[in-house]
């Protein structure tokens, strides 16, 4: 395994465990509305570490690595943009509201899927 992927695996572990933990939480204790509010920020320390995690790999890439990323990125940055604002269309004329956790959903796969379309130009 590689080291960024021991890292990435580390940190969404880390990720997954935190949020686990505060669903857990605010479903069984009576906290209240502010500690149901506290606890639901449980999560946000370990999504900074995987984004530091995934920058840092970024860092140590090599140029055309770093070039297909760049456009892996900025392909899958424009195709959420187009899901996404076409489904807002969408909503108004009656199509359920989706949570903002979605975004990231769409954002993920749309970059699997760059990355694979752009690696393939070179």
């Amino acid at each position: 395994m590689s080291r960024y992927g021991f890292e990435f695996g580390s940190a969404m572990a880390f990720y997954g465990v935190s949020v686990a933990l505060s669903s857990l939480a605010i479903n069984t204790l009576d906290l209240g509305a502010h500690g149901a509010i506290y606890l639901s920020l449980v999560p946000m320390p370990a999504t900074v570490v995987v984004a530091w995690v995934v920058w840092r790999n970024l860092k140590r890439m090599d140029e055309l690595q770093k070039r297909v990323q760049v456009e892996a990125i900025g392909l899958a940055f424009a195709l959420t943009a187009l899901v996404t604002f076409n489904y807002g269309f969408l909503e108004m004329v009656g199509f359920p509201r989706q949570s903002a956790f979605w975004v990231w959903t769409i954002m993920a796969a749309c970059w699997v899927l760059s990355s694979f379309l752009v690696k393939r130009r070179y």
